[in-house]
């Protein structure tokens, strides 16, 4: 085991206390997603699935990724425990997929209320500038019709 995958892991059992860390590590989380290359435990250990089940399909876009996870049972054991691992590893990093889910990834961060302040600073100088813009439109539309 390396020190990414111990990084991993105390990431995943939220042990790791600095912030900058913490992003690194989601980040690396991620690229390992994106193609199973990046990941060195996951690529050596379904190496031999790889070019046994997957060997057409082009590396990149996690495409070779996609088709070990695919493929189920039929890969070795020990790249099947590696691949499960990993799976759990991905639950734990946080994908914003909706205006719910940012809410609430805002709320849990540090800086919440920072983000939430800036957020409505935006929405009222947005507010402020549909006020002071909406008689000139008026004005132009009127004198247009006439």
């Amino acid at each position: 085991m390396d020190q990414e995958d111990c990084l991993k892991i105390l990431y995943q059992q939220g042990k790791l206390e600095d912030d900058d860390c913490k992003e690194q590590v989601k980040r690396i989380i991620r690229e390992g997603q994106a193609d199973i290359h990046v990941d060195r435990a996951l690529s050596f250990a379904c190496q031999a699935d790889v070019l046994k089940y997957c060997n057409d399909i082009p590396i990149g876009s996690g495409k070779q990724l996609q088709c070990l996870l695919s493929m189920g049972k039929s890969v070795t054991s020990q790249c099947q425990s590696v691949l499960e691992k990993r799976r759990e590893l991905w639950k734990s990093v946080p994908n914003v997929n909706g205006v719910v889910e940012l809410a609430n990834e805002i709320r849990k961060s540090n800086n919440s209320f920072y983000l939430f302040s800036v957020i409505l600073l935006i929405l009222c100088v947005m507010f402020m500038a549909g006020c002071a813009c909406r008689p000139y439109v008026r004005y132009s539309r009127v004198r247009k019709y006439k």
